[in-house]
């Protein structure tokens, strides 16, 4: 059950690090 919990973790912590990294080449498409 722990192992569980960590891996929807790092799966929740993969797809927030790929929404921040969308979030900052829109802004910076912007940008330029």
């Amino acid at each position: 059950m722990i192992k569980d919990a960590r891996l929807m973790a790092e799966r929740f912590l993969r797809f927030l690090d790929g929404a921040i990294l969308t979030i900052c080449a829109e802004v910076i498409f912007i940008v330029k």
